[in-house]
């Protein structure tokens, strides 16, 4: 299922994710759960990704990344939104 930028506002907004990786110019954050997971993708070009602050140890709620990519796993399904 394809998830519009609308409902991954009203049904995620509020969750704590932590930060996972790095790689080429991409961070990706994570929260993981019994029954599934949500990773979110922050990406840009090299002069926008070095303005963003990453801390390691601190939680993001997903309203405050300007994502690119959003993908929940849920017991073998997939639900992802994703822009450019």
């Amino acid at each position: 299922m394809e998830y519009t930028l609308d409902q991954v506002l009203q049904e995620f907004w509020d969750i704590e994710v932590e930060f996972y990786s790095y790689y080429k110019f991409s961070f990706t954050f994570k929260k993981i759960f019994d029954s599934g997971e949500i990773s979110v993708v922050v990406w840009g070009d090299s002069d926008e990704i070095y303005k963003f602050k990453v801390k390691s140890w601190k939680k993001h709620k997903i309203k405050d990344l300007w994502f690119n990519y959003f993908l929940y796993k849920k017991e073998g399904e997939e639900e992802k939104f994703h822009w450019h």
